[in-house]
């Protein structure tokens, strides 16, 4: 009985993982690039914009941002704590070296991640946290301006966090 869309920016959230049954509307991840949460919001939004007026159903929207992934990539406006002399612009844990992500050879103690490598990672990821903290901020708001947030219940989850070192995880 609801209007189902989505907007999602994880490749695995995508079409053809089995995901989209059930959304009369749904945009997902390309193969060669995630969209930002900004471009996620803006998709969702011209779905929700160009639905029929006479459309009584509620709405269910799933919105997934992916900006807090690595590769992490520090913008220096979502990070003013950075030092922007010494702001490592990003930082791949999951690049491979000899076949094995960088993540699971540190962990496993086959290369060292520096710390100042650590920290730029801590940042850059923090860095999207902060972006998708704030595409979130100006979703709400473009629903409140359309008139949708009156009756709305909005759920907020995550599927993990980083470890970058701590327990000797990554």
């Amino acid at each position: 009985g609801y209007h189902t869309l989505a907007s999602v920016a994880a490749p695995v959230l995508s079409p053809g993982f089995g995901v989209t049954e059930g959304f009369h509307g749904f945009d997902g991840a390309k193969p060669e690039a995630e969209p930002s949460a900004r471009e996620v919001n803006e998709r969702l939004l011209a779905r929700i914009d160009a639905r029929d007026a006479n459309d009584a159903r509620p709405l269910f929207a799933l919105v997934n941002y992916y900006d807090a992934h690595g590769p992490y990539v520090a913008r220096p406006e979502h990070a003013p704590w950075i030092d922007r002399t010494r702001m490592k612009r990003m930082v791949d844990l999951a690049r491979k070296v000899e076949g094995q992500p960088r993540f699971a050879r540190i962990a496993a103690g086959l290369e060292k991640l520096s710390d100042e490598e650590r920290a730029a990672a801590v940042d850059n990821y923090d860095s999207g946290i902060a972006r998708a903290d704030q595409a979130l901020g100006e979703l709400l708001a473009a629903l409140e301006e359309r008139g949708l947030r009156e009756n709305m219940l909005v759920v907020v989850t995550s599927d993990h966090g980083e470890y970058f070192g701590e327990h000797g995880l990554y």
